[in-house]
């Protein structure tokens, strides 16, 4: 019988230097594996060291075990436990989708915090290419493959539509849904996009390279019950580092309460069944109203809430970037059924997100909130 592991077995690496993380997921894994982030605060640390001893403690984990965070949006680090061997095993679909090889140089600007980048830093060191993670184009223009999230790969088309990466042959998109428009535009360019949907404790489920539905990631089988999307594949992690959340297990079949709907010729992704507003009695999704938004003429960035309402109980809220207007976007909503119109509208430069580039709702409820108030003060001023 083997002795057990303690804390101090885990090899833990941080994310401050990809090239030790990638070194350590090289080496034989005789001893379980976790990586850190280090923009998380002292706190964020300790939770995260605390989670992996009660593991430990448990026999939960492993050698060949492999610790990895989600970014999340609620600044908690969110672990899952995984092999090693399930994060090797998409490397070769990744590799056929994307017509990936050693010649090829992977831009990944974005930052390693949650599991996108990371594992497009991962996908590279397999292939043996290069990559570079500078923010624009313009300073690398010999790319090939951009890796970027969803709602920012927007922004790179004019870099692109002015000639500044002219080797630029593929587009990555995860994270956020890539709006048919801009998928489409990529096209006219001469780009092939591969939008992929997933989690961290699902791994790669879906992916599309043109406008419609998702279709199932090689090996990965889906089906969607009571408007909830199940996924069982080789990719899965095994169980939540501490606390189980959305996740959910039946039989070998996984979830995170994502909703999702079946389409003729694969199936649509409706966001997560916690980023629900009930408005007057109806239940509405930010992340399907946030994919119409982001349709929108002049549109670059969105996000959507709910915030408080004293009759409706909720009332949706957005806070949008672009060039466009309060009046245009409200008349564009018009015809949308009365439940998904934001009720309230907010300007801003650049939408809050978090380290991981997902949208920081805490921060947008935060500022719509106060606007609120703010106008609730000077309507009373003005009585």
């Amino acid at each position: 019988m083997t002795s057990p592991l303690r804390p101090s077995d885990v090899l833990v690496v941080s994310t401050a230097q990809i090239a030790p993380v990638l070194a350590a997921l090289d080496a034989s894994a005789h001893r379980p594996i976790a990586i850190t982030h280090h923009p998380w605060t002292p706190d964020q640390h300790q939770r995260a060291a605390e989670s992996i001893s009660l593991a430990i403690g448990e026999r939960r984990l492993g050698a060949g075990d492999l610790v990895v965070f989600s970014s999340g949006s609620t600044g908690h680090p969110r672990g899952v436990i995984r092999t090693l061997t399930s994060w090797r095993a998409s490397l070769e679909p990744l590799t056929q989708i994307i017509e990936a090889s050693a010649d090829d140089h992977m831009l990944i600007p974005g930052s390693v915090i949650g599991t996108m980048n990371l594992y497009a830093h991962f996908h590279a060191r397999h292939l043996g290419c290069r990559v570079s993670t500078h923010s624009s184009p313009q300073r690398v223009t010999d790319a090939t493959v951009l890796h970027v999230l969803g709602a920012s790969a927007a922004g790179w088309l004019e870099y692109i539509r002015q000639g500044r990466a002219p080797h630029l042959r593929c587009v990555v998109t995860a994270g956020d849904r890539l709006p048919d428009h801009v998928l489409m535009d990529f096209a006219e360019l001469g780009i092939r996009v591969v939008d992929y949907y997933g989690a961290a404790e699902l791994s790669f489920v879906g992916w599309r390279g043109e406008p419609g539905p998702f279709v199932d990631f090689p090996g990965v089988q889906t089906r969607v019950h009571a408007k909830q999307m199940w996924v069982r594949s080789p990719y899965l992690a095994r169980e939540p580092l501490d606390q189980r959340g959305s996740w959910q297990m039946h039989d070998d079949w996984a979830s995170v309460g994502d909703r999702a709907i079946t389409a003729e010729s694969g199936w649509h992704i409706q966001g997560r069944g916690d980023g629900a507003i009930t408005t007057g009695g109806h239940t509405v999704t930010v992340e399907e109203i946030e994919v119409g938004l982001r349709e929108l003429p002049g549109v670059v960035d969105v996000a959507v809430v709910g915030i408080p309402h004293a009759r409706l109980g909720q009332q949706v809220a957005c806070v949008w970037s672009g060039d466009t207007t309060k009046t245009a976007l409200t008349r564009a909503v018009s015809s949308w059924s009365p439940p998904m119109r934001p009720r309230r509208w907010h300007q801003v430069s650049v939408i809050t997100r978090t380290n991981g580039g997902k949208i920081d709702r805490a921060a947008v409820q935060r500022l719509l909130t106060e606007q609120q108030h703010s106008n609730d003060s000077d309507e009373r001023q003005e009585l």
